[in-house]
């Protein structure tokens, strides 16, 4: 399997991302929620890291891109 990694640089860089961009980009829903998050972390937000370090060892140490 490919690896493809697209950096992103600001929050709308996300929304190329979305199956249903105009349906799932709204203030308040969770896509851009997210999406804030991870770029005001500048990587992984403590609270990601903080579920997957509890949702089991196939999860817990990620070492996100």
């Amino acid at each position: 399997m490919k690896r493809i990694l697209i950096p992103t640089e600001k929050v709308e860089d996300w929304k190329r991302f979305l199956a249903q961009p105009e349906l799932h980009w709204k203030v308040g829903f969770s896509a851009m929620t997210i999406a804030k998050t991870w770029e005001d972390a500048g990587g992984m937000p403590p609270e990601v890291v903080r579920i997957l370090n509890t949702a089991g060892p196939d999860l817990s140490g990620l070492d996100p891109l």
